[in-house]
């Protein structure tokens, strides 16, 4: 690692490639004790009709002796703000491999929401330990805003482990959703469940497909399939919910049983193999009787643990609204 503080020599020859696109360095917000150059704010206006006023600001940082990350950091009016990261050397290059992404595209809307998506770009070198190509945008993570509440998603680059989705109030009061408000749309989708920490709001997950791009654009289609349905729900009364989704809930209610009652079963038939007459010395009767530690063995070496649990029964929503009418706001997108 690089621990020298970036000499005013250091300096020149990492920011010329910049200056020469019209990027001058930003020296009270750089770090040159940790060899970090910021370069000041650029605004990108609405150049055409339905495309949003975006504000960008490069940081070019020097992790190793012989390489560079190079982040540019969007934001949008909404709040939402996007990412997008580039690693390697020398720094010119990284710059057109950045510039050579449009910022529009990292960002969309649906309904009342602002979607930012930030990726990574493929390296081609060793570095990202993958199958993705070299500058194919690779999604890590996206920030949702609109309709008085927070979306993010977090994208896991390893393959099997499913996208963590976090929802929060956007500080226009509280909301309350049903545990299973995403689980409707299917079998990919995970239950909420209350967070932990100080900021509250529900945790959930979205299993993904496949690794690298492929893997990418599977969990920007759950995205955008998540938000269409939040901005169809929270639109709507919380009533309508249960009318429009009654047969998938009573889905999601037989899922989220299948685990409390594949335990039961089991020790109800290990309580039952004396009275079955089943031979001592037989293969079932020691399948049968050692079930229950085997099914808890299964159950901790999964990479997702099945939560046992008696869930409730799916009732119609009896709230006017999903929170105060007079609170509720519509976040400008242009």
């Amino acid at each position: 690692m690089t621990t020298a503080p970036l000499s005013h020599h250091d300096i020149l020859a990492l920011v010329e490639p910049f200056v020469r696109r019209g990027r001058p360095v930003d020296l009270p917000a750089s770090d040159r004790l940790r060899r970090q150059l910021v370069f000041r704010p650029v605004t990108h206006g609405a150049e055409a009709p339905g495309t949003a006023s975006l504000v960008e600001v490069l940081q070019l940082d020097q992790p190793a002796a012989d390489r560079y990350r190079l982040t540019r950091t969007l934001t949008h009016a909404s709040g939402a703000a996007a990412r997008l990261v580039a690693e390697g050397a020398p720094p010119g290059e990284l710059l057109a491999r950045v510039e050579a992404i449009d910022v529009q595209r990292q960002f969309r809307a649906i309904g009342h929401f602002v979607i930012g998506l930030s990726y990574r770009l493929g390296g081609g070198d060793g570095l990202w330990r993958d199958d993705t190509a070299v500058d194919a945008p690779v999604l890590t993570d996206a920030d949702v805003r609109g309709a008085g509440v927070v979306l993010t998603m977090e994208v896991s680059s390893v393959k099997g482990v499913p996208a963590e989705l976090k929802l929060v109030e956007g500080g226009e009061g509280a909301v309350e959703l049903p545990d299973d408000l995403l689980a409707v749309l299917g079998r990919d989708w995970d239950c909420f469940r209350g967070s932990l920490t100080d900021e509250g709001g529900w945790r959930g997950t979205v299993r993904l497909r496949g690794r690298g791009v492929a893997r990418s654009a599977d969990a920007e289609r759950k995205l955008d399939e998540t938000v269409a349905h939040l901005d169809r729900t929270l639109s709507r009364p919380p009533d309508a919910f249960h009318a429009d989704w009654r047969a998938a809930r009573w889905g999601v209610f037989l899922r989220r049983t299948i685990p409390v009652a594949t335990c039961v079963g089991l020790i109800l038939a290990a309580a039952a193999v004396p009275y079955l007459g089943i031979s001592e010395d037989s293969v079932i009767h020691m399948l049968l009787f050692n079930s229950p530690p085997l099914l808890l063995l299964l159950f901790f070496s999964m990479r997702e643990m099945p939560r046992i649990e008696l869930p409730p029964r799916p009732r119609r929503l009896s709230a006017a609204a999903w929170r105060a009418p007079s609170s509720v706001q519509t976040v400008p997108i242009h």
